[in-house]
């Protein structure tokens, strides 16, 4: 898989997330959790995209200070991540229990996600040409 339809994705699924935790961190914590309650969808998405980093990191494992060395960088924390997810998807509930309960710190981490999300377009606009 190429690093702009990694980014493409990817940064999709940010924006996703994050406009909605900076708008209604309550609403969408609460949609999240029913969601992570499903252990089998929490291992569905993990597995998705566990295939889609192990596919960019078929083509180079690289990582260096440019924007692409960044994107492999990304692809190799969302790969280690995603494995040890769908192993034990009881972590996910471990990670998220201390920021339910708090909107400022869920509103923070939507707009770093949306930030994040964002860039990886932009990313994938300048790799494209």
């Amino acid at each position: 898989m190429s690093l702009a339809t990694f980014c493409i994705i990817v940064g999709v699924y940010e924006i996703m997330i994050g406009i909605p935790l900076v708008v209604r961190p309550v609403m969408t914590l609460r949609w999240l959790e029913n969601a992570l309650k499903e252990d089998t969808l929490l291992r569905l998405i993990c597995f998705f995209f566990l295939i889609i980093g192990v596919l960019v990191l078929s083509r180079g494992t690289t990582i260096g200070i440019d924007s692409a060395g960044l994107v492999r960088l990304l692809a190799w924390v969302t790969t280690i991540k995603c494995c040890f997810l769908c192993w034990w998807p009881q972590w996910a509930h471990e990670m998220n229990d201390w920021c339910w309960d708090k909107p400022k710190v869920m509103r923070f981490f939507g707009a770093f996600a949306t930030a994040l999300g964002v860039w990886l377009l932009k990313v994938s606009a300048s790799i494209i040409g």
